[in-house]
């Protein structure tokens, strides 16, 4: 019943020699004997081809060319055939030719290389299931449980005792002992101490622990019998997001909770290193997707959490303890209270950049960030990881482990491990200060705003010019270095000016450095920020192409908003970043005076003229949405007079809805799992799907099946190892990925295909 066939038809050639006279499939399984030697009991007729005649008992609704057939009422009477190049249905009566193997589809005997197949008739009597007992394919290879390999059988007064497991196999006893249960054909969510009045199904196996286990595969509804009454709600697709959260995050645990009544609750019990005495939440609902936010934990340590529902006749289900490690996050302003005492000790801290990488300086990691504590810090490293400059941008949020060091009066994270949370975020609002304070206390790495006159502009000296500006309170030193491309010569002396940046130390003399031009501006600083924003459409499907959004903005107060950002998600593709992308009209929009900068994924318009009573449309042309289902948000930023551009207080959001259909896509690359490589497969359905992912090879024969399950818009990934059903890398070759969409009620059914490659290392 194992591997080992090259090496047994390299030993015994004359077993190809002819075609083996078989009358019966009792002549090809019936082996109480030999045990060990290549396998579990294998067949007798090992490699030879025979010819065979019965009832097809079950088929693979994925693939109606592999079913099992059984041709007496007797033990040693059923059997596995598979690449049958013909379709068949249950019942049918046929006769064909094959070949006997041991090797793959779970280690049992089949039949493949399928000739001469036909079909006699149809709705033939199929065999009575025979009445076993869970004891009897409890355990390992044995004899006993062989004779019933292939065959239809019927275990009864059953209770669930493990759920499903990776494999989509379960457990049920009825006291003689546990077995498994197989979702290979028939999908049931099963849950610990469910009672089952019977189980029909047909007996397979797999390479378990301990070595081969028997299973049963239920073939339809029909084949389980449930007690009458109500059934305990189904709870599934317990998921948590972040996947690897800090002390800082708000956890999200989101599941799916199905009810053949109505659910009354549904809860999430939490603690944190404490799993004896939870937290409860109340879960909220859309249809049947249930949602809590945990809090904040403020600590590290593990979070234990389940979730449990209770329906309107007081049914309950509650899922298996789960664990997720939280990582702890030191507050900046902690440690920039007292940056000595944590000098020498690994931290984590989480911010969003406010000078990025290769701006102050280049060659190195010199760049800052900031926390919602107010305060921020230098992240510092001779070597930085090159992949690290993608996420050290001004505006995007990192988690950053690393070494605290102080070094000349300026407060380190060094040689940070750095990890990207999010893009797009708004910038911390700056400390705004008297020039005086800003000279004499410590801001060091913290944001900070100034506005005074300025007294002089330095010649360039150790790379960058000093501007001191002074509003009365105390002379203070502007650090402008070249490399951040901050031209400083139009700055006119006894003029005001306002100036925004990075707190830091030379020499012992306090300073502020700016990273970008818009960090300097003449005038008195205004809060920015001001403002109402819409969008439309504000619902669309997943991956969905050249659409068209249009954000129109009004001004919220009597001011009038001279510049306008807008930045589009980053998980949007923008497909035209030219000037014919955008449109741009209104009562406060002149097209004929705006300055429209596009770069990147943000659009900047200079020179509008938006009022509460004049407003401007930004259209924004060929988009293409996420294929992940979510909330995503265009920021947008708004300045009026002398201000800075700052996020108005909410910035509109569209929600991507389920595709319109079955959508998947793999990295085009080659897989080679020698290298324990996977390949990552993302895919998106319509909302109220089942889906069902699974690889084929090129003659289309099932490899593996990677997801079965109601679709939740929460996730979009799942992963292939190469491997098949047996956990065997597959062959080299071209492989297809397969999803197949079920939509509810309607039972419209929508599909898509992308090949993978696997290949060898090279040698």
């Amino acid at each position: 019943m194992k591997r080992y066939i090259i090496l047994l038809a390299a030993g015994l050639p004359f077993l190809l020699a002819g075609m083996a006279n078989a009358e019966s499939i009792y002549e090809i399984q019936h082996n109480e004997t030999t045990q060990g030697i290549i396998g579990c009991y294998p067949s007798p007729l090992l490699l030879q081809n025979v010819n065979i005649t019965g009832v097809v008992m079950a088929v693979n609704p994925s693939n109606s060319k592999q079913f099992y057939i059984q041709d007496a009422d007797s033990l040693w009477s059923g059997i596995f055939v598979t690449n049958s190049g013909q379709a068949v249905s249950r019942g049918d009566s046929v006769s064909l030719n094959g070949q006997v193997s041991e090797d793959d589809f779970g280690g049992y005997t089949y039949l493949t290389g399928i000739s001469g197949l036909t079909i006699h008739s149809a709705g033939a009597v199929i065999y009575e299931p025979k009445a076993i007992t869970t004891g009897m394919l409890s355990q390992t290879c044995n004899d006993s449980a062989e004779a019933y390999e292939g065959m239809l059988v019927k275990i009864s007064a059953l209770t669930v005792t493990q759920v499903l497991d990776e494999d989509g196999r379960w457990k049920v006893d009825d006291g003689s002992g546990a077995m498994y249960i197989g979702n290979d054909y028939y999908i049931y969510n099963a849950l610990v101490e469910d009672t089952i009045l019977s189980i029909t199904g047909v007996v397979g196996a797999f390479e378990g622990t301990g070595g081969i286990r028997y299973v049963i595969i239920p073939r339809d509804a029909g084949d389980l019998q449930l007690p009458a009454g109500n059934r305990r709600p189904r709870i599934s697709n317990v998921s948590l997001a972040p996947s690897a959260p800090t002390s800082d995050d708000e956890i999200t645990i989101t599941a799916t909770i199905t009810d053949e009544s109505q659910i009354a609750t549904a809860q999430v019990l939490y603690g944190l290193n404490d799993n004896t005495t939870p937290t409860v939440l109340t879960m909220s609902n859309i249809d049947s997707t249930y949602t809590a936010i945990i809090p904040p934990t403020d600590s590290a340590g593990w979070l234990f959490y389940r979730v449990s529902a209770t329906d309107d006749s007081a049914a309950s289900s509650t899922t298996e303890l789960d664990s997720v490690q939280v990582t702890g996050v030191t507050s900046m302003a902690d440690i920039q209270d007292n940056p000595t005492e944590w000098e020498g000790q690994t931290v984590t801290c989480q911010g969003v950049v406010t000078i990025g990488i290769d701006v102050i300086q280049t060659g190195r990691l010199n760049a800052y960030f900031q926390d919602n504590s107010g305060r921020g810090l230098n992240l510092f490293s001779f070597n930085p990881e090159p992949d690290y400059a993608a996420y050290i941008q001004r505006g995007i949020e990192i988690l950053a482990t690393g070494t605290i060091t102080v070094y000349q009066g300026r407060t380190e994270l060094e040689d940070p491990v750095i990890t990207f949370i999010d893009s797009s975020q708004t910038l911390p609002a700056p400390q705004v200060l008297s020039t005086g304070q800003a000279a004499e206390q410590n801001w060091d790495g913290t944001r900070v705003l100034v506005t005074g006159d300025v007294i002089s502009v330095g010649s360039e000296s150790g790379g960058g010019r000093n501007v001191l500006v002074n509003d009365g309170s105390g002379e203070l030193t502007v650090r402008v270095w070249t490399t951040t491309g901050i031209d400083v010569s139009g700055i006119v002396v006894g003029q005001e000016y306002t100036f925004i940046g990075v707190g830091g130390d030379y020499q012992g003399s306090k300073q502020i450095v700016p990273g970008y031009d818009d960090e300097i501006f003449a005038g008195s600083y205004v809060p920015g920020g001001v403002g109402v924003a819409t969008i439309a459409p504000a619902t669309v499907h997943a991956d969905q192409r050249d659409l068209t959004e249009t954000i129109m903005v009004t001004a919220d107060s009597a001011v009038t908003l001279n510049a306008i950002k807008i930045v589009i998600p980053t998980e949007w593709s923008w497909e035209n970043t030219t000037a014919t992308g955008i449109e741009y009209y209104g009562e406060g929009i002149d097209s004929a005076n705006v300055l429209a900068t596009i770069d990147g994924n943000s659009i900047r318009l200079n020179g509008t003229s938006i009022t509460p009573s004049a407003s401007g449309y930004i259209k924004i042309k060929e988009l293409k949405s996420p294929v992940v289902p979510g909330y995503y948000t265009f920021r947008v930023q708004t300045s009026f007079e002398a201000t800075a551009l700052e996020e108005i207080a909410k910035s509109p959001q569209v929600a991507v809805e389920g595709a319109k259909e079955a959508f998947v896509e793999v990295p085009a690359k080659v897989l080679i799992p020698d290298y324990g490589e996977k390949m990552p497969i993302t895919y998106a359905a319509p909302n109220n799907s089942e889906v069902l992912i699974q690889v084929y090879d090129v003659e289309g024969t099932l490899i593996a099946t990677l997801f079965d399950e109601e679709y939740d818009a929460t996730q979009s990934e799942v992963v292939w190892d190469g491997r098949d059903r047996l956990k065997e890398i597959v062959p080299i070759g071209v492989y297809i990925c397969y999803v197949e969409a079920t939509e509810r009620p309607s039972g419209r059914v929508t599909t898509a295909r992308a090949p993978i490659v696997v290949a060898i290392p090279l040698k």
